[in-house]
């Protein structure tokens, strides 16, 4: 179903509360090219998202951060409509500077 995280509402909030919770990354991101009927190659990108059961998180935060682990984050941009149970939301990679001083969902203080 999903996989353990730690979803930070202020990721820059010196007190550095978190939330530990489940939930799935997707990369969804898809390339064409050539495409019928175009005179050159065309790019389509969709975007990354992070799906969030609903009695966890039920609104993802703008400029949240989920922490899978030491290396893998992701800031909340933007959250769609709620799915039944779940929700989706907008992602963006964190970089490793983001993640300094962030626990992971196995205890890690990450730094």
């Amino acid at each position: 179903m999903g996989r353990p995280a730690n979803y930070y509402p202020t990721p820059y909030d010196p007190e550095g509360d978190f939330l530990p919770v489940t939930a799935r990354y997707h990369s969804n991101a898809v390339k064409g090219g050539d495409l019928m009927g175009t005179r050159g190659a065309e790019v389509a990108d969709r975007a990354e998202t992070v799906i969030f059961w609903d009695q966890e998180v039920p609104n993802p935060a703008s400029s949240a951060l989920v922490v899978f682990g030491e290396e893998e984050g992701y800031f909340v941009t933007s959250a769609r409509p709620k799915d039944g149970e779940w929700i989706t939301a907008e992602v963006v990679r964190a970089v490793a500077s983001d993640l300094f001083g962030k626990e992971t969902p196995d205890g890690v203080v990450i730094g």
